[in-house]
């Protein structure tokens, strides 16, 4: 039995954009791990709600939207793509 690389495709790539956009998110480990020198997105996101800094927040909302945006854009593109076939 034989595996066809091609047919899998699809699911290789829905599966790694999930895990990038997962990853960008991650706050239970990051918060855990950063120190004040080391400070991740979605720490940024949390200490400036908590501190009620909005021009900020609103900042770091703005940097994650156009990480994640672009590359759920592509997956959307590429399942389209796949479907036509």
């Amino acid at each position: 039995c034989d595996v066809i690389v091609p047919n899998a495709l699809p699911g290789i790539l829905a599966g790694a954009l999930m895990v990038v956009t997962l990853s960008l998110g991650e706050f239970n480990l990051t918060w855990m791990l950063h120190t004040p020198l080391t400070k991740t997105l979605p720490i940024g996101l949390a200490d400036s709600y908590a501190s009620m800094r909005l021009e900020v927040a609103s900042a770091y909302t703005l940097i994650f939207f156009v990480m994640i945006i672009p590359l759920l854009v592509a997956m959307q593109l590429l399942a389209d793509r796949d479907h036509r076939r």
